[in-house]
């Protein structure tokens, strides 16, 4: 077992905590053990000075830094055992320089008391370091009363081991401090490569969230939606909306098991989706067998209509392709265009997604309807969009459904 996993042992739910509790756990185990070897140094030494009252303290205090681990794998409060090791260093330290000519003249390095809101702060926290502060100056404060009053305290330990002495805990003070910043810097060390893994698993999730989401809304909206919770609706005045729906999809579907007609759907589409984001367009939805996709949103442009009418050619082409290659298991389709005002914005708070409303989809969706398989469909409004640039044919006016008669024209393939 190495040394980090025996700390880890006495820590309960190790894995569960977050890294800045790990942290302060890690080191409060590590700095009981380490005052354990720091003070059992001093057990044989201070039985050669004569200094019993320093191996009375010094075992008492050993003692209780071998049960605070303990105590924290029975998952006694953490706050409560750090502050108990604080209480059990500053008895210990007051204890010394009582028996050793007091805090001033003592040689047991009367400076590391100093250290105590330090270790709090690592430990604790801010808070509860100034109260340890407070605590220490007062400890400072009573010495400095009872001296300057003459009061003096006994040099317990033999008076040749005083330099000896002052020299071995000036070394054995700055070892010990060192260890102690030596293991916060390793823990920091050790949270920060943590804390780079899992940035970089939060920006992996982050980048599939947001690809998830460009793939169900326009960029403008998905980011509007992430800034603002959501999307305000937009309106605009021209743009160019196509329809397709394939003919006897009933009859079709009947020959195909349920895998084999989604994977076909599922071809036919993924060619479609790959054909209108060639032109610029954005696809609405699908719905059952139909296919709805704009040009000119959600960025407004000028090519819409032409836009619209190459992306209906290249569906057109690559439905001819498949009736020639299998004609029993393809689908033909009518395509119906038109050009008008609509309301685009996003609506619902589950499984929403970005639509468009107005009478420019419905008039689309009777182009589609009064369409014929093969062909593409237009209105008057994006005949007169296109005309320079396509081969049309007028077919007259045709009745469609809740609009009256209409004036249609068939785009040259």
């Amino acid at each position: 077992m190495t040394v980090g996993n025996f700390i880890l042992s006495f820590i309960p739910n190790s894995n569960t905590l977050e890294p800045e509790d790990l942290r302060r756990h890690r080191l409060l185990v590590s700095i009981s053990f380490i005052t354990v070897l720091y003070a059992g140094a001093f057990v044989p030494i201070s039985i050669l000075m004569g200094y019993y009252t320093a191996v009375t303290l010094i075992i008492i205090t050993i003692l209780l830094n071998l049960l605070i681990p303990f105590l924290l794998r029975a998952k006694v409060p953490f706050v409560i055992l750090a502050n108990l090791y604080l209480l059990f260093i500053a008895i210990a330290e007051v204890g010394l320089y009582r028996t050793s000519s007091g805090l001033y003249e003592s040689p047991t390095d009367p400076e590391f008391v100093a250290f105590i809101p330090v270790i709090a702060l690592l430990l604790v926290g801010r808070r509860t370091a100034i109260a340890w502060m407070i605590i220490v100056i007062g400890v400072i404060a009573v010495f400095g009363v009872l001296e300057l009053y003459g009061i003096d305290f006994p040099l317990e330990m033999k008076a040749e081991w005083v330099r000896r002495f002052v020299i071995m805990t000036a070394i054995g003070h700055v070892v010990l401090m060192l260890l102690l910043v030596n293991i916060f810097e390793n823990t920091n060390r050790e949270i920060r490569e943590k804390l780079k893994v899992s940035y970089a698993i939060i920006e992996k999730e982050k980048k599939i969230s947001d690809d998830l989401l460009l793939n169900i809304l326009p960029e403008d909206a998905a980011i509007e939606l992430k800034e603002k919770g959501f999307v305000d609706a937009r309106h605009y005045s021209k743009v160019t909306v196509l329809f397709t729906d394939f003919k006897d999809f009933t009859k079709v579907a009947e020959k195909l098991s349920p895998t084999e007609l989604v994977a076909l759907i599922n071809r036919y589409y993924h060619a479609f989706d790959a054909i209108t984001s060639k032109h610029g367009l954005e696809k609405i939805k699908t719905i059952g067998d139909s296919y709805m996709a704009a040009g000119g949103l959600p960025r407004s442009n000028n090519t819409h209509p032409e836009d619209v009418v190459n992306a209906a050619i290249d569906i057109s082409k690559f439905i001819s392709t498949e009736l020639k290659s299998n004609p029993s298991g393809s689908f033909e389709a009518r395509i119906g265009i038109h050009t008008g005002p609509v309301v685009a914005g996003i609506v619902g708070a589950k499984k929403f997604a970005y639509d468009i409303w107005g009478d420019t989809v419905n008039t689309a969706s009777r182009m589609e309807q009064h369409g014929e398989a093969g062909k593409i469909n237009t209105s008057e409004a994006t005949y007169e969009c296109i005309k320079e640039k396509f081969t049309c044919h007028y077919r007259g006016e045709i009745e469609a459904k809740n609009k009256g008669k209409m004036k249609m024209y068939f785009v040259e393939v």
